[in-house]
């Protein structure tokens, strides 16, 4: 294409658009006025022949007063110059008088001005800013400043693309356009637009999108404002890496020749990603609650970006990040994909990768991917609303994140963030509580890993908390009580007769201790909650107890687990036991420390462990799970009170009698205290003033 040296009257417009506007503020005026115009030969476009003909055809059929008919052949050039000088004299004058003109101050676009003509194609990229056309501005670069030297529009067709044709452009120094759109959204305007600033010259087609709506802000500011002022292909390779680094995307490897969301590659991938994010932005800000769309937000990211390359405003990424994260674990990304694929411009790249990368990153997440699924994480950027400063921290918010194989992430179960926070190896037996759900784990030598406890494994967590040698004043156990916590009091009976049937009763003097033993716990004025086993002396102790403190007795549970056989298995090997041992004393104490007599083909016993828990938590919890009653008194009888509280207190009182020990007193036994996390603790209890017979 030939350059032309052309004026607005000299030169026309091959696409002979209405809509076309030239302007002159691109050209100097203290420096080139048309009265200084030159006509020498090197600055001028010499007249062709034919035109030097015409010219003096025209002036042989009007000629001037004062002036010599032009009718020899050899005169032509003398003429020529003496037309050529008329016609610089007219028009002077004419833009003398225009000057003088308030609609035109400056007649500068009668100035020569280097054009070319160009032939471009391309495509609005952004559902958001859809139009009925496009503003094509055509602009000069002179002394670090972009000006404005012809304005039009190009009709868009139904799938956002356009095209010009044969359009002359100034090309001071290259013929750089700026392709703009000025749409509403949900009827109201955005009032930024987009824009996209291009060399023509360079490539002929062009795409107009949220990344280089971005870059052509940056590319602007470094031509015009940048304390050293690059020139385009400088400005526009700082801001490409500039825009593609603020949304953390690593672009070394990218073909950035033009970037544009279906050109097949991974620039197009990572700038559909840049502006699904940059939508969140406009649409929501950092209330993702807010549905409200927010006309300055573009404006603010372009002023933000373009003055130094960077997305200053943190509260603002991490707000975009935060909203990203929340569609991600709710499969949103897939709605995503399926809005871009009804555009129907071609295959959808893989966006979603470079969405993931950017909150991830921003948010301090791992990169996720196979090699860490299941792996949980904490967001570590102190301005998202799901910060945390380390996994067990929960005061903004108790959120953690799962990895997933795709790249994603999803909320983290209880469970998940529970072993997440645990060592990766523990003693073998070991069992922990979960910082989250309070759920319980056990360490697996031979799994190699954690595993949720069993109940056994669970309660023993609680039987180690609790381990103990020292019985406790049941009066100090009572008023010590927390407000959050309730209690079971499990006692041996009272004194009784020598009748050890179910029908056997108290002592006067059995009775006389349950009454002194209720006098103690006058506290709180919650009534007890009673209940024994089927046989009379353990009835009778709770109703006496009752009777103490000034209370109904009237009511109470029964509960046939609570009479003397509970850990008997098989009565016939108890009774050889106890045979053997030298007595029922010495049988129970020998099985409750040493775990004898529960082999074999007939055991006497059940494992201690298991017919522990079965009874506090199968029994006594279930039964008594209502928060509201504080306080359950319950009796029980010696044989199933010296394995019960041989187990709670994790074999730690002295009660080995088989041993040359000592053997349980009445009216003692264990509190079962439970607060309203359901934690539990044991404390062995004496109602009498020892705990030993």
């Amino acid at each position: 294409m030939a350059i032309a040296l052309c004026t607005l009257v000299a030169c026309g417009d091959d696409s002979s658009s209405s809509s076309t506007e030239w302007t002159s503020e691109w050209i100097d005026s203290s420096e080139d006025k048309v009265d200084s115009l030159s006509v020498e030969s090197d600055s001028t476009e010499k007249v062709s022949d034919e035109k030097s003909d015409k010219s003096l055809d025209e002036k042989k059929d009007s000629t001037e007063v004062g002036e010599t008919p032009f009718n020899q052949k050899d005169s032509v050039h003398a003429e020529l110059d003496t037309a050529k000088a008329r016609e610089i004299r007219e028009l002077d004058s004419l833009n003398r008088a225009r000057e003088d003109s308030v609609e035109r101050e400056n007649l500068q676009n009668l100035i020569p001005f280097q054009a070319d003509t160009f032939s471009f194609a391309g495509i609005v990229e952004a559902p958001l800013f859809t139009g009925k056309s496009v503003n094509i501005a055509n602009l000069t670069y002179t002394k670090d400043s972009l000006k404005l030297s012809l304005s039009f529009d190009a009709a868009l067709d139904k799938n956002g693309a356009f095209s010009v044709k044969n359009q002359q452009l100034a090309t001071m120094p290259k013929p750089y356009v700026r392709v703009s759109v000025f749409p509403v959204y949900n009827q109201v305007p955005i009032v930024a637009g987009m824009s996209a600033l291009f060399d023509v010259s360079k490539r002929d087609f062009i795409a107009l999108n949220m990344f280089y709506n971005l870059v052509s802000a940056r590319i602007e500011f470094l031509m015009e404002n940048a304390e050293s002022p690059k020139d385009f292909d400088e400005a526009e390779k700082m801001a490409v890496a500039e825009v593609w680094k603020a949304f953390h995307v690593d672009d070394s490897s990218f073909d950035t020749s033009l970037v544009y969301a279906f050109n097949g590659k991974e620039s197009g991938a990572a700038a559909l990603a840049l502006h699904e994010l940059v939508d969140m932005w406009i649409r929501y800000g950092s209330d993702p609650a807010n549905g409200n769309y927010q006309v300055l937000r573009l404006d603010s990211l372009m002023d933000d970006l373009s003055d130094d390359g960077a997305w200053d405003d943190a509260l603002s990424r991490t707000a975009v990040a935060d909203m990203a994260l929340r569609i991600d674990v709710a499969d949103g990304f897939a709605e995503l994909r399926k809005d871009v694929a009804s555009m129907g411009s071609g295959d959808v790249p893989d966006f979603e990768k470079y969405m993931r990368n950017f909150y991830q990153k921003e948010l301090g997440l791992e990169p996720c991917g196979e090699k860490n699924a299941g792996k949980i994480y904490f967001v570590s950027n102190e301005n998202s609303a799901f910060y945390a400063s380390d996994m067990d921290d929960v005061s903004v918010s108790t959120e953690r994140f799962a990895c997933k194989v795709n790249g994603g992430v999803e909320f983290a179960s209880d469970s998940l963030m529970d072993l997440s926070s645990l060592e990766e190896a523990g003693e073998d037996g070991e069992v922990v509580r979960g910082a989250f759900t309070g759920n319980f784990f056990t360490y697996d030598e031979t799994l190699g890993a954690w595993r949720a406890s069993t109940a056994v494994e669970r309660d023993s967590y609680f039987v180690k908390l609790s381990e103990t040698s020292v019985f406790v004043d049941i009066q100090d156990v009572y008023e010590g009580l927390k407000s959050n916590e309730r209690v079971i009091f499990v006692l041996r009976h009272a004194e009784r007769t020598d009748d050890t049937s179910k029908s056997g009763p108290l002592t006067s003097n059995g009775k006389k201790q349950c009454e002194n033993v209720g006098a103690k716990l006058m506290k709180f004025s919650e009534p007890f909650r009673l209940g024994a086993s089927q046989f009379v002396r353990a009835q009778q102790t709770v109703e006496y107890i009752a009777r103490g403190r000034g209370q109904a007795y009237d009511v109470m549970d029964t509960l046939p687990e609570l009479n003397d056989d509970w850990y008997v298995k098989d009565k016939s090997a108890k009774d050889k036991a106890e045979s053997d041992a030298g007595g029922g004393w010495e049988a129970t104490s020998k099985y409750a420390y040493t775990g004898a007599y529960t082999t074999g083909a007939s055991p006497a016993y059940y494992n201690l462990k298991e017919r522990s828990v079965e009874l506090i938590e199968d029994v006594l919890l279930t039964k008594y799970n209502n928060s509201e009653e504080r306080f359950v008194v319950l009796s029980s009888h010696d044989k199933l009170m010296m394995p019960l509280v041989t187990y709670c207190t994790n074999k730690q009182v002295d009660l080995k009698k088989y041993d040359g020990g000592h053997w349980i007193n009445y009216l003692a036994g264990v509190a079962i205290i439970i607060d309203d996390k359901n934690n539990r603790r044991y404390v062995p209890v004496k109602g009498l003033s020892s705990e030993y017979m």
